[in-house]
Parts: structure tokens; sequence; C-alpha cells
């Protein structure tokens, strides 16, 4: 009578076992391999993530406005050179564009263009020149546009603050009497000092802290 002992059937269940890891072991390496580089890759971005720089922005609210502005230290130039220098024309254009009539209101307008201290300045030198008491007294009207385009001429850290110094001729002309006729124009060349201001204070976050005029030969 034929039949398995025991042992026979332990062996046939090796044999099987045999069979099974030799089919799966090669998959079964694999799938491991896999795993451990996969978690090697995790967790090396894991840590690029949190030890690179990242560039932050940051954005104030104008509590008044309630328009975000980005926060730029002041320390930095944060404007490009093409629009400091329209903004430089535009702010000098305007500052000696006004007339008989509304001369406080066209004034006061352009003095967001200016730092306090710059303000002060540019309407004493304006006292002095004599030209606001000439527009009121004979009725006239002044406009100005630049002669060439404005050159920066030196710029850099000024007590922290990111400033420059920009050139730019201007011819004033004044105006009035019949027909509007031009009764004088001026060349000036004008020097600023622009920096960097909050800019709550102004929308570009530009002033200008100096203003100075001189005859254009």
């Amino acid at each position: 009578m034929s039949g398995t002992s025991p042992r026979d059937d332990e062996h046939c269940l090796d044999l099987s076992r045999l069979q099974f890891y030799k089919k799966y072991f090669g998959k079964l390496l694999n799938a491991l391999i896999f795993s451990i580089v996969l978690n090697f890759v995790t967790g090396g971005a894991f840590v690029w993530v949190k030890t690179r720089d990242v560039e932050r922005e940051y954005f104030g609210q104008d509590s008044v406005t309630g328009r975000l502005t980005q926060m730029v230290p002041l320390s930095e130039p944060f404007v490009s050179p093409q629009k400091l220098l329209d903004w430089t024309v535009e702010c000098v254009a305007g500052a000696n564009s006004y007339d008989f009539v509304h001369s406080q209101k066209q004034l006061q307008r352009n003095s967001q263009c200016f730092t306090p201290d710059g303000w002060s300045m540019f309407m004493e030198a304006l006292d002095r020149s004599g030209n606001l008491d000439l527009v009121k007294k004979q009725r006239l009207v002044t406009s100005a546009v630049p002669l060439a385009a404005p050159v920066v001429t030196n710029q850099g850290m000024r007590r922290g603050v990111w400033t420059w110094q920009i050139e730019v001729p201007f011819i004033v002309s004044f105006q009035g009497g019949q027909g509007g006729r031009t009764v004088a124009t001026q060349k000036t060349l004008v020097t600023l000092l622009v920096t960097r201001v909050n800019p709550f204070e102004s929308r570009d976050g530009l002033g200008i802290a100096q203003y100075l005029g001189g005859d254009l030969r």
C-alpha cells in the first residue's frame, strides 16, 4: 500500500516554500530597495525645504484706504531706474507749474513728491526767487518742461536710506496778458536728492529730500 510519511510531507512543504521564495524574492527585494530610496529622497527634500533661504514678501495695509502695500526695506532701491526718472520729471514739472488763481492748491497737491524737510526747503527757495509773487501780481501762469532727460549722478546709502542724486534741466515759461502770450522764460538746472520713504507716506515710496535750482547757461 503506497503512501507518504510525515517526513516526506515536510520535504514537500520545504520545496513549495523554496519555489515561493524563488518566485517572489526578487520582487520583494526591489520593493524594499525602492522603499529605502524613497525614504532617503523624502527626508532629503524635507531637510532642504527647512534649511534653504526663502525670499518672503511682506505687505502692509493702509488703515484709511485699505490699500495693500508691499513693504520693502528703505535700504533697498525698490523702484526701477526708468520709473525713478519718470517720477522725477513729473514731480519737478508739477512743482513749477501753477497759476495766479490756484497756486496754493496746485503746490500743495505736489507736496506729496517731497519729504517734509524737502518741501519746506523748496517753498523757502520759491519765496526767495520771487516767482510766486510775480505770478500772483501779474496774473500769470507758469509751466515747466524738461530740456533733456534726467541723469542720476550718484546713488547709495545715506544714513541707512537709499538715496539718489539727480540732475535735470528745465525751462519754465511765464504766460499771461492778452492771448496768454509768453512773458518770460527761465532755464534752470535742478539738482535733487531723492530718498526712499515709507510707502504709507508716499504712494511711490519716494520723496525729494533736497531741491536746488540754479541758472542754466
